[in-house]
This record gives structure tokens, C-alpha cells and sequence, in this order.
């Protein structure tokens, strides 16, 4: 498979291709809704039918942002990668160790001194296995189709800086320079689309969630589609009216609630020298002591702030911050040694898990991992394991609700490995078997947890 794959019906045709190799294993279906620019959105779900006991659903998504470039094709590629070197293929797809060989990086201008050497990397046998028998995946690699087809349009020069979909509002053209820096004069229409990961329903309401001076100098949020000032411009925009308002987030959100998904990644780009392996909160601040503080008690609207912190099972948490620190070593074995790494940080493999559970910024109370980002689908997956009350009511209590949900907001790639578009030849490689192997240790938890006790009944 070629990356970039430039267009949602190459997307559509690499997901027929797996089918068509993995008959048994590997099959496709279509969400029900189609995007503003009538794209069906599709996934592919990989299960061993002959496998008894319990199988532990995972879901994985990628391409949300638009221009982020790599992460739909290293989904696809991770399947691929699963079934056809992890197995001995059709009938019986009988288990094999899967071998990362070492990479090199060709010599380029970009780091003088000749090629680069990562190391190999191995997933066993037994994980493998496991994988196979225990785990229902599920991947819709392409979250945004229309956005997809936009960023290769001409002119790629500004087009390639769209994160949002193109949902069109009607207003007029609304220019501003993306709020990442830009080629100089490069600008983009903000005027049209919605940030995908700012539609989904835990904090969307943000005016009525987060005290007003917080949202105002905090926040990442934007009221309009051509936004609200330069650091929360249109990029951000959640949408109007109401939260899972798009097509695009009703499809994601009902794989998740269909899969009923323990296990969640959505995968992201060019954030990995910020925080790289996130997980809950994503709105806010994390904290494990008291229940009391949640998005549904409305005793907290107007007033969420910085001493603010989302309650959060503390078993969760120290979970979802081993799984984490398990994808960073897990990725660190393929990394170079080559004596440049200090001076050309592109060489580097380290990702930042977050927030830290060792480093609380006051007592019980976690920071936020990259900024407070209302919408976000990482935590519309950590609210399913909370019970739900019919609407947010004043003074009301989380009640842990098993089974536990780990959802993770995975970064790869950073300012020096070519941010939102890797280089096919000399960042893409690396990128895309760091997700692969974050995924793999995803993936083993899961299958780990299979038939394995859950938080108590309530």
C-alpha cells in the first residue's frame, strides 16, 4: 500500500482489498450516515469466528483532523500487518511472532551524517495469539472523508492546512491563518466545517460548563466556524445547536455504543513533542477522590476552572497510566541509538504519557494532558463506564459502571518529523510502526482483560 493514500475511495478500495485477502477474519461495513458531501464512511472488523470464551471489543479511529496525513494509513497498514504477518494466512490463520526488521532512514539534507538505524521491534507469538483469540476490533481508519479529499485538492498549498469537515453554514468566505504556523501567507477558509473532536457530548456546552474567564484565556473552543480570536479561531469549532450534530461523529459514536467498545484509540499527528499518549480527561482537569465533581452536576456550571478536576475511578487511572507508559517502552525498543539523536530531535522515539500520575499539580488533581478540549471522543468512551443520570442535576455523584473503558488520544509525529504531512521516505516509516506497536500493546490489555473481573456492581 502507497501512502498517502489521497482520496476516501482509495480508502474504500484498501478496505475491499483486506477483505478480499483475510476472507474469515476480515470483514466490511458502511455507517449509516453520509457526510455533508455524501462520502459513506466504512470499517473494517477483524475477529476469529472459531474462538470460544469471551472476545473484548476494541475500537480504533483515525483521520478525525483532516490534515493530520499518516494515521488512517497506518491503520489500514496495522491490519494488514496483523493478519498477513502476524498469521500463516487463510484457512487458518495460524499465529506468528510479527518482526519489525530495522529501519533505516535514507541520508538526507535534513540530518547530515548519512543514514539513520531504528531497531527492530517483536511482538511474540503469545501475544499474537491472544490478540487473535480474545480481542473484536473494530477500525474505521477515515473519520473525515470529505475533509480527506480536500486536503489533496489543488491548491494543496492552503488546502492541506484543513482539520475541520466542510460542512457549509453558508457564510461568507472567512479567512484566517490556521492557529499552527503557516507558510508565510498562507491562509484558510474557516468558515465552512466543524472540528469533529470538538462535537461529541462530555463539556460540549462549554459557556455553561467552564467558569467564563477560564474558557476565555484556557480553553481550546471556538463559538463560531470563523472563531472568536486569534489563538481559538475557526479551527475549533464544535459545531451548532448541540453536541454529536455531525455526521461523522453520530457514525463514530455509534460504533462505539454498537461495539459497546471497552478499548478506544483515536489516532492524531503532530503533537508528540507536547503530549503524546492521552488519556482521560481531555476536557479537563483529572481528579479520583471525589465523585461529586463531574460534568453532571450542575452545581459546578459557570465555576469549572483551573482548581477543577473530572472524577475519575483512581483503579482507571492507574490503569490507563500503566497501559500508557507500556505503549511509550514498547515503542522506545525500535529506537536509534545514533549519537545525532540530541541535536536532530526528528531521531527521537520518547512519547510523554499523560497527565502523570506521579506529578499532580495539587493534591489528588491532574493536569489537563495537552489543554482542556470539550467535545472530545476520547471522553465520550471514559463517560460510558459512569452511570448517567437523565440530565445534569444539581449535587449529583459518579457511580463507577463496569465493565472499565480505557479510551487514548495517541500523537505520533512532531515538529521535526514533518508534523501533520510525514514524508513518505523519511518520517512515514517510523511513524506509522510506533502507532503500530501502541496499538499491539493496546490490544494485548485487551485481550489480558478478557473474562477478568471488572470494577463491583454499584
Amino acid at each position: 500500500m502507497a501512502y498517502p493514500i489521497t482520496t476516501a475511495a482509495g480508502f474504500e478500495a484498501a478496505l475491499d482489498d483486506l477483505v478480499a485477502r483475510y476472507p474469515g477474519r476480515c470483514t466490511k461495513n458502511f455507517c449509516a450516515n453520509t457526510t455533508f458531501k455524501n462520502q459513506r464512511m466504512s470499517y473494517v472488523r477483524i475477529v476469529n469466528p472459531s474462538a470460544t470464551g469471551t472476545k473484548v471489543p476494541v475500537l480504533l479511529v483515525g483521520g478525525i483532523h483532516a490534515r493530520e496525513q499518516a494515521p488512517p494509513d497506518a491503520l489500514v497498514s496495522f491490519v494488514d500487518t496483523m493478519l498477513g504477518k502476524g498469521t500463516r494466512g487463510t484457512p487458518t490463520y495460524r499465529p506468528r511472532a510479527v518482526v519489525y526488521p530495522r529501519l533505516i532512514r535514507p541520508a538526507d539534507d535534513e540530518i547530515p551524517g548519512g543514514a539513520v538505524r531504528f531497531e527492530r521491534a517483536t511482538v511474540d507469538v503469545d501475544t499474537v495469539t491472544a490478540v487473535l483469540n480474545k480481542v473484536d476490533l473494530y477500525v474505521l481508519p477515515l473519520g473525515n472523508p470529505d475533509g480527506r479529499n480536500f486536503i489533496f485538492e489543488s491548491p494543496r498549498t492552503t488546502n492541506k492546512w484543513q482539520r475541520k469537515n466542510l460542512h457549509d453554514f453558508g457564510l461568507p468566505h472567512c479567512d484566517l491563518a490556521p492557529a499552527t504556523p503557516t507558510e508565510p501567507g498562507v491562509t484558510l477558509d474557516v468558515g465552512k466545517g466543524v472540528d469533529i473532536n470538538r462535537n461529541f457530548d462530555i463539556g460540549w456546552d462549554a459557556h455553561k460548563y467552564f467558569d467564563p474567564d477560564f474558557l476565555k484565556f484556557q480553553v481550546h473552543f471556538a463559538d463560531t466556524p470563523c472563531g472568536n480570536g486569534k489563538r481559538f479561531n475557526g479551527e475549533i469549532f464544535g459545531g451548532n445547536d448541540h453536541a454529536i450534530s455531525e455526521a461523522e461523529t453520530k457514525n463514530i459514536v455509534a460504533l462505539q455504543e454498537s461495539t459497546d467498545a471497552r478499548f478506544y484509540m483515536d489516532v492524531h499527528l503532530g503533537s508528540r513533542d507536547k503530549r503524546s499518549i492521552l488519556y482521560a480527561w481531555q476536557n479537563m482537569h483529572t481528579q479520583t477522590g471525589d465523585a461529586s465533581l463531574n460534568y453532571q452536576n450542575n452545581l459546578f456550571d459557570l465555576s469549572r476552572d483551573d482548581d477543577y478536576g473530572e472524577y475519575l475511578p483512581e483503579r482507571v487511572m492507574r490503569a490507563a497510566a500503566g497501559i500508557g507508559g507500556n505503549m511509550r517502552t514498547k515503542i522506545l525498543e525500535m529506537a536509534t541509538t545514533d549519537s545525532r539523536l540530541p541535536t536532530f530531535k526528528g531521531l527521537s522515539s520518547e512519547y510523554v504519557v499523560s497527565p502523570d500520575i506521579t506529578a499532580p499539580r495539587a493534591s489528588n488533581l491532574f493536569d489537563v494532558p495537552l489543554y482542556p478540549a470539550p467535545g472530545a471522543s476520547t471522553d465520550h468512551v471514559t463517560a460510558r463506564q459512569l452511570s448517567k443520570a437523565p440530565k445534569p442535576v444539581a449535587g449529583y455523584t459518579e457511580t463507577p459502571v463496569p465493565p472499565e473503558r480505557y479510551a487514548f488520544t495517541f500523537e505520533g509525529s512532531s515538529s521535526f518529523e514533518g508534523k501533520f504531512w510525514p514524508d513518505a521516505t523519511f518520517h512515514y516509516p517510523k511513524i506509522e510502526r510506533e502507532i503500530h506497536l501502541a496499538v499491539w500493546v493496546l490490544l494485548a490489555k485487551a485481550a489480558a482483560s478478557a473474562g477478568a473481573p471488572t470494577l463491583p456492581s454499584p
